[in-house]
């Protein structure tokens, strides 16, 4: 509660507050520097905070040494002991508290066997791949039994498609043992397919927390909107202003957005996902105001993002399902752009002025 850590003219933490639930999985993602590690190091008694209070259950652990936290920590690097067998990496923890040495092998194994580690007793860690080792050093932090799984970037040395496989056998053996687990992770991907919950932090403050989908679709921070994946920012200034609707000029266009909450003549900042953004040829019937042309068009696979010159000089990306026939073929074709409603999302104009707001910095 309240957790404050500074490096000399470096605030890390402001007065960090953050709640977590009894067996829920969150991730704390930001841009680098934000203070995500730095929150984690001070959870986990690393790191001793400038002020604050740290309580873990229903007990203070603030003063504690991290022994005494009754926590599990996992780090990016893999920091498997070397001399030890895997099978001794993982059952390290009932050894040092003392336990029966038969309940421990008999713990140790069914940890493995959770973890779906495919080693013998006598492999060691550098006869295993950089996926097993770090499924071995999970199953070590978990066979200590902590009350709290504390995971620092624990997938980033790996390589794409052993972190994609891993992050789901992660979140698979902690809600199976019904662990509590606060991750930090620079992959906005990671951090969404993988959590119950998303804090997001910016310059050593959490601003904002809620479900990926919550935060994604409804985000209340235009920080959020533009950190997490990707967004459109249309500037303007309210026109009209009706009971759930306002109208929005942007450079004499107009955008019909059904939301309410804003004054006429107020500046907004309108953010817009580009799957939300719809293309169609400038040719077709409808309303032509909002028409571009197409600088950029790349197939991902699954879909194809488009950017395209507005005629108002802004710029629009837009991302469509690759459904085989894209409406748009051609660099410089001329298009009509559509919004969908549901996703405009008005806030209001950022006093600092927009750049500094979005800033990852």
């Amino acid at each position: 509660m309240n957790v404050r850590k500074g490096f000399r003219d470096i605030v890390a933490l402001d007065n960090v507050s953050l709640e977590v639930k009894d067996r829920e999985y969150i991730s704390i993602i930001g841009p680098s520097g934000c203070g995500k590690s730095t929150l984690l190091k001070c959870l986990a008694g690393i790191m001793k905070q400038d002020s604050g209070r740290i309580l873990i259950g229903d007990r203070e652990v603030t003063d504690l040494p991290p022994e005494q936290r009754h926590l599990g920590y996992m780090f990016q690097e893999i920091a498997l002991f070397p001399q030890m067998s895997a099978w001794e990496n993982v059952g390290y923890g009932p050894r040092v508290r003392g336990e029966d040495r038969k309940h421990a092998r008999q713990f140790v194994s069914q940890i493995i066997e959770m973890a779906r580690l495919n080693i013998g007793r006598g492999t060691y860690p550098d006869e295993l791949s950089g996926g097993a080792r770090q499924k071995t050093a999970l199953a070590r932090a978990i066979a200590a039994e902590p009350q709290l799984m504390l995971l620092d970037e624990p997938l980033g040395a790996l390589d794409a498609n052993v972190r994609l496989v891993l992050r789901y056998e992660l979140r698979r053996l902690v809600k199976e043992l019904g662990l509590t687990a606060i991750h930090v992770t620079h992959d906005q991907e990671e951090a969404m397919s993988i959590s119950d919950r998303l804090v997001i932090m910016k310059a050593g403050r959490i601003v904002e927390v809620g479900t990926p989908l919550e935060l994604y679709l409804s985000p209340k921070q235009l920080f959020t909107a533009n950190f997490l994946g990707e967004a459109n920012f249309i500037p303007g200034t309210v026109e009209e202003s009706n009971s759930g609707h306002i109208v929005v000029s942007v450079n004499g266009w107009k955008l019909s957005v059904p939301r309410s909450g804003f004054a006429r003549g107020e500046r907004v900042v309108i953010a817009v996902r580009p799957e939300m953004v719809f293309l169609a040829s400038a040719e077709h019937e409808g309303n032509i105001e909002w028409t571009g042309v197409v600088t950029e068009h790349v197939l991902l696979g699954d879909c194809v993002r488009t950017e395209i010159e507005l005629e108002n000089g802004a710029r629009m990306v837009s991302q469509m399902p690759n459904r085989g026939t894209p409406p748009v073929k051609n660099v410089g074709e001329r298009v009509r752009i559509d919004f969908a409603p549901e996703g405009l999302i008005p806030y209001q104009f950022p006093a600092q002025g927009l750049d500094v707001e979005l800033a990852l910095e």
